[in-house]
């Protein structure tokens, strides 16, 4: 499920670009959950525990405005993407440090808001997103976003979220064949972990943004090593703009 926040401290500007998004997901097959925000605080209170993947932020809002609310949004995470919105277009240089996706300029058309999506899901595919697996018989669908790991039990494979484990028949190398398998690292022969939910590395193990600890096998350690300090490198990098 595609995760979209919308923050403007304008009430019927937030309904009316709710349903300007809803109609541009009528022809793309992406669940979506939208919410509303009319405050930078409540968008950044609510976001530790949502993790959008999409918001489009008004800069102009009372209190913490949209540049702050980014700075504070990019602390806790360099994977969310940002849409500045405002009806002025003289912030780009303040913006650059929070690398926002794009930015839209009031009165938004649905033109505009369509090649917005367009260009995000060339960048981002849905492909990348969900993980496809059978289970019960059937098909079912689960947001990459939301796991933690995948930990490899003989012939079957547990994905572990937030909310409990999946079990499916599977091997971690059909995982590694997967799109969204550069989301996952490799830290021992049974464990790939989402990138986005390391926590803390240690040499011989990994801490998880939930709290689980996973060991780090000793023929990965050197691997996993030099991938999370290249990762923190660049991020450090972006951070300064350079």
């Amino acid at each position: 499920m595609l995760k979209i926040a919308i923050c403007d401290d304008d009430a019927k500007f937030c309904e009316s670009f709710h349903r300007m998004l809803n109609c541009c997901f009528e022809t793309i097959e992406a669940e979506i959950d939208i919410k509303i925000h009319l405050t930078g605080e409540a968008l950044c209170a609510n976001f530790s525990q949502t993790q959008y993947d999409l918001i489009f932020l008004d800069i102009e809002l009372t209190g913490i405005n949209g540049v702050n609310a980014g700075q504070i949004l990019r602390q806790q995470s360099h994977e969310v993407q940002i849409v500045y919105v405002s009806s002025k277009e003289e912030y780009a240089m303040q913006l650059f440090q929070n690398r926002p996706f794009d930015f839209l300029v009031k009165p938004i058309t649905q033109k505009r808001l369509n090649t917005l999506l367009d260009t995000y899901f060339q960048v981002f595919p849905i492909a990348d997103r969900y993980f496809t697996y059978t289970a019960d018989r059937r098909k079912q669908q689960i947001a990459v976003s939301e796991i933690l790991y995948f930990e490899s039990l003989r012939k079957q494979l547990r994905i572990m979220t937030y909310t409990g484990e999946i079990m499916i028949y599977a091997k971690l190398t059909d995982i590694l064949s997967e799109p969204f398998s550069g989301q996952f690292l490799r830290i021992h022969q049974s464990f790939l972990v989402n990138i986005r939910h390391i926590k803390e590395f240690r040499y011989g193990e990994i801490t998880l943004t939930n709290g689980t600890v996973l060991p780090i096998s000793r023929s990965y350690q050197n691997a996993v090593r030099d991938f999370l300090m290249k990762r923190e490198q660049e991020r450090m990098l972006r951070e300064a703009g350079l």
